[in-house]
This record gives structure tokens, sequence and C-alpha cells, in this order.
């Protein structure tokens, strides 16, 4: 049934992940030598300043976007799988592996990027390095709902 909790729950998943594209992931500035890095999903900018100049390279980071837009259309194909529920539960423990490759390869650009500045400390983390977190719970929170769904009719099956 499509009216399910785990509808919202993997509705979110897929609204988060679409969200991850589109906003910061992680930027670290240098002041002294004036230089900044900034990673989002789609590619990693390098700027500094010299004088008058202004020196800017970007990296390309699109298999973050990619890795994102197939977990939320995965989540969205697992919402309307509400007949099978045992495959509903494979395609969310897959998209739960896509989310945590999400994460590593947030992780993998972000040491990339901390490279390049030679400044002590780190970086700071921004709204999108958090959104692959919560959805990974999300997507935990509709499993275990669609599994108390799938034990309820596995036992409503014995009582025939």
């Amino acid at each position: 049934m499509i009216e399910r909790i785990q509808t919202v729950f993997l509705f979110l998943v897929a609204v988060l992940m679409i969200t991850f594209i589109f906003v910061p992931i992680w930027e670290k500035k240098d002041l002294k030598t004036k230089e900044s890095i900034s990673l989002n999903a789609i590619s990693m900018n390098y700027k500094k300043e010299n004088g008058t100049e202004k020196h800017t390279t970007s990296t390309t980071t699109i298999y973050l976007a990619i890795v994102a837009a197939l977990s939320a259309g995965l989540s969205l194909l697992t919402i309307f799988k509400y007949k099978n529920r045992i495959f509903q539960m494979k395609l969310v423990l897959l998209n739960t592996s896509l989310m945590f490759i999400l994460l590593l390869l947030s992780i993998y650009f972000e040491t990339q990027g901390d490279k390049l500045i030679k400044t002590v400390g780190s970086g700071s983390f921004q709204f999108g390095f958090f959104i692959p977190a919560v959805a990974l719970l999300l997507n935990l929170f509709a499993r275990r709902a669609i599994k108390s769904d799938e034990d309820l009719v596995k036992s409503s099956n014995r009582m025939r």
C-alpha cells in the first residue's frame, strides 16, 4: 500500500538526495595566501589570488551527483514496488549501499581538496555533507517499516 509510513521515509530520502546535488558540501579558506576551495556535487573549485591576478581551477566531482541521482531514483522506484515487500527490502538495501558510497566519495573529495591548501586545520563541512547521513537513517527507518509489514502479513497467513 502506498499510504504506509515507509512511503514518507522513502520520499524524504529522494528529496534529500536531489537536494544534495545542489548544496555545498565542504569549503576551506586560507586568509594569508588568499586561497579557497569549495566542494559540491558537481565540481570542486580552487581559487587563488595573487595581487590583481585571480587563478581558478575546477575539478569535476560529477560522480557525487550521479550516485545521488541514482539513489533518489531508486528510492522513488522502491515506493511503487509495494506489492513485493521482499524485493522492496532488497532495493532499500541497495539504496543503503549507494548512500554509503556517496558518503565515502564525499570524504575522498574532501581529503583531495584538503591537500590543495596547506593551512593548519580542516575546512568546514556544509549542509550537504550531512544529507547522506540523514538519508541513510531515513532509509533504515523505511526498511524497518517494510519488515514490520512483511512480518504482519506472515503472521496473518499463519492464522488461516
